[in-house]
């Protein structure tokens, strides 16, 4: 089990996922994007560091809304679960 301490730590990382993600980079898949945020989720309600927190929910809007966007060939994000 990870230490509450690494939410952060998975937090900056979905981050930079997220972003390669995006930019089409092959080895960044949804399901690794969607595993993390699991992760983050099953870890997260330990945790007290408010500006982790709000940067987690910063990143989910933002999926959020490229789910809500996607058309046509765009539709990577609406494969990922958060």
């Amino acid at each position: 089990m990870a230490s509450v301490s690494n939410v952060h730590l998975f937090i900056d990382i979905l981050d930079h996922y997220v972003f390669y993600f995006e930019k089409g980079t092959p080895l960044i898949t949804d399901r690794f994007v969607s595993g993390l945020i699991a992760l983050i989720n099953e870890h997260l309600s330990g945790s007290s560091d408010q500006d982790a927190l709000v940067h987690y929910q910063q990143i989910l809007k933002y999926i959020k809304r490229k789910k809500a966007n996607s058309t046509g060939s765009n539709q990577k994000f609406s494969k990922i679960a958060c």
